[in-house]
């Protein structure tokens, strides 16, 4: 097959799961709801953009890194064809539709419902603590809030009308050397200053966080070195990994509720835990850095052995779950407590699940001869 057929099957492929993306984000009620209406708008723009630019950034990648056609046994679009045309032979009855799906193509499908479960979350977490961030910042500098991307009735003129208004409205949020002195001394904030400083300073932390998530959802290229390698395969490790975010984590949040009647009201010692609340939080954030592009759930796309990684297995659910019993401290009591043990299980289960599916790579039983310990130090 020339090289411009292998490309247009790619864009082929890629296109059928984009319509069926738009079936499912553009009718479904739950990305109805407010916090999913940033991704309707930027799976429109995605949407448009592969149906302009997909066929020539296939074939670019293909002259780059699939010089033969053997190499198109390992593409992952090619792979959900594979699997489309056995949908299409159950659904006549024939019989080569019973057998089970070729790992590459089972590989394929599990990692689209990644992308596709994560990608929206993603977003909307992105630009949630974007939007705290932005606005704060612009309230203590008397600015009012900054302008509001139009998640809905997106046209060209309201994209453009934002734009106006964003280019007017960011260079007067750039930083003077009174507003740094003002950020280094919340004493001189308005009332509540303490309680705004780790407000700004937490959603900060998860900007970061969140916007390494983001893009390296939205961004699975050969040119970054990020293509995902193997998914897992196990239903425990997916619902160990899926209870942990919305809208599962309501079935969490409902068995184990957290939130006792306050024990410990006294300011010096509320600040001390929000100090140290903040710096597992910025562990754990650092955590996700590193991993740059690589990052996503349920996937192996390269290990990393460096930040974090250096002295734990899992360092980011170690410094999430310690910091969840330090914000929880001050209406510590029995419901509460035994919600939190719950939480860790289902986190040590996380990893548990991650380290069945990771040790299958070499790479990774090689990092864990130099790093042994997954969750506890001496423990496990």
């Amino acid at each position: 097959m020339s090289l411009l057929g292998r490309a247009f099957a790619r864009w082929a492929a890629g296109t059928v799961v984009l319509c069926l993306g738009a079936l499912l984000y553009l009718h479904h009620p739950h990305y109805a709801e407010k916090n999913a209406l940033a991704w309707r708008s930027l799976f429109r723009l995605l949407f448009w953009g592969w149906i302009v630019v997909g066929l020539p950034y296939v074939m670019l990648v293909l002259r780059r890194f699939a010089p033969t056609p053997r190499c198109d046994r390992s593409d992952s679009l090619l792979m959900l064809l594979g699997a489309a045309g056995r949908l299409r032979a159950l659904l006549e009855g024939r019989d080569n539709a019973k057998r089970p799906l070729a790992k590459p193509m089972k590989s394929a499908l599990l990692a689209l419902l990644v992308k596709g479960f994560f990608l929206p979350l993603m977003t909307g977490f992105f630009l949630g603590h974007l939007g705290a961030v932005s606005t704060t910042w612009a309230e203590l500098r008397g600015l009012g809030a900054p302008p509001l991307f139009p998640l809905e009735g997106l046209s060209t003129a309201s994209v453009q009308a934002f734009a106006t208004q964003m280019a007017a409205f960011l260079p007067r949020l750039l930083p003077t050397g009174a507003d740094i002195t003002l950020l280094l001394h919340p004493g001189r904030w308005a009332d509540g200053a303490a309680e705004r400083a780790f407000g700004f300073a937490t959603d900060g932390v998860f900007l970061i966080d969140c916007g390494f998530a983001f893009f390296g959802y939205l961004f699975e290229s050969r040119f970054l070195g990020n293509k995902t390698k193997s998914v897992e395969p196990t239903m425990l490790g997916w619902m160990a990994a899926i209870f942990c975010y919305p809208p599962f984590n309501s079935v969490l949040g409902t068995w184990l509720p957290m939130g006792g009647k306050a024990v410990i009201t006294a300011r010096p010692i509320l600040l001390g835990l929000r100090a140290a609340t903040l710096g597992f939080y910025m562990v754990y954030a650092w955590a996700t850095v590193a991993f740059g592009m690589k990052f996503s759930n349920l996937t192996n796309r390269g290990i990393v052995t460096k930040g974090p990684y250096r002295f734990l297995r899992h360092p980011a659910y170690v410094c999430k779950g310690i910091a969840w019993w330090l914000e929880q401290v001050p209406n510590l009591d029995a419901g509460t407590v035994a919600s939190l043990i719950g939480i860790n299980i289902v986190y040590a289960l996380r990893a548990y699940t991650e380290e069945r599916h990771l040790r299958a790579d070499p790479a990774y039983r090689e990092y864990a001869k130099k790093v042994p310990w997954v969750l506890i130090p001496g423990v496990w």
